[in-house]
Formats: structure tokens, C-alpha cells, sequence
């Protein structure tokens, strides 16, 4: 009966292998379940953190058709500071690069602060739709006139 207790021992010996073999990679898919859940949290988190809203007069929309500069007013209501450089603007659905971009009474586009973004484009009178949008997916839009 030598050669049952030897066999014995081999399949223990495997199978303390093969389940250390499983262990470890069900350790590897969990962490990268873990990482990528706080992954998704984080950027959650700074979504809604980060707010803004257009804060122009549809109506009165400041717009110099002599210069073709179209100043839109942006404020922070968001509960973090943004980066100036991460705005888009989007005049009738095409991409507008800023010109300028600056904080009304200076400093950083902190919460409750105002930021103006001039931007150059060639506009007709009649509605417009304008978009801005802004780091983590934060955007507002509307409808204005020129004219």
C-alpha cells in the first residue's frame, strides 16, 4: 500500500497547485474589476463637480458683425476650478476655436466666477445655436438671434 499513499500524496500536491494557480488568477480579475470601478468613480465624481451655464442674453447676444468677434459669457457653478484651455465652442454645431478666454475680475475660473471666451466667426442675422463645452463632459447650449 506504499504506492496509494505515493499517489495520494501526488494529487494533493496537484491539487494545492492548481488551486493556488486559481486563486491567484481570480485575485488578478478582481483588482483590475477594483481598479477600473474607481476609475469610473473618480471621473463620476469630477462630472459632477464640474458644472457650467452660459450665462448670455439669447436676444442680446454680444456680437460685433463688423470684427466678426462673438463674446460668450460662461460661469463656473460647479463646486472645482476648470481649465481655461479645456473649452470648445460650437457655433451652429461647428467647432470654434476660442480666441480669447478670460476671467471676469481676473484670476482662476474658480466656483462662481464668470469666464469670457471670444471667439471669431462669420454669422448671418437669424438664430443660432451655440454650445460650450468644457473638462469632464460639462456643457451647456442655447438658441440666440442676431440681428
Amino acid at each position: 500500500m506504499p504506492g496509494t499513499s505515493i499517489s495520494h500524496m501526488i494529487f494533493f500536491v496537484a491539487s494545492i497547485v492548481v488551486a493556488t494557480m486559481v486563486v491567484g488568477g481570480l485575485y488578478v480579475v478582481s483588482q483590475d474589476f477594483v481598479d477600473a470601478l474607481e476609475e469610473k468613480g473618480q471621473a463620476n465624481s469630477d462630472s459632477i463637480r464640474t458644472r457650467i451655464v452660459i450665462l448670455n442674453d439669447p436676444v442680446a447676444m454680444p456680437y460685433d458683425n463688423v470684427t466678426d468677434e462673438l463674446h460668450v459669457y460662461v460661469k463656473n457653478v460647479g463646486t472645482r476650478g476648470i481649465d481655461t484651455s479645456s473649452i470648445l465652442v460650437f457655433v451652429d454645431g461647428f467647432p470654434v476655436v476660442p480666441d480669447n478666454t478670460t476671467v471676469v475680475g481676473g484670476g482662476e475660473w474658480i466656483p462662481a466666477t464668470t469666464l469670457d471666451v471670444t471667439v471669431t466667426v462669420t454669422i448671418a442675422d437669424g438664430d443660432h445655436s451655440l454650445k460650450v463645452t468644457a473638462e469632464h463632459d460639462s456643457s451647456d447650449s442655447m438658441w440666440f438671434r442676431t440681428g
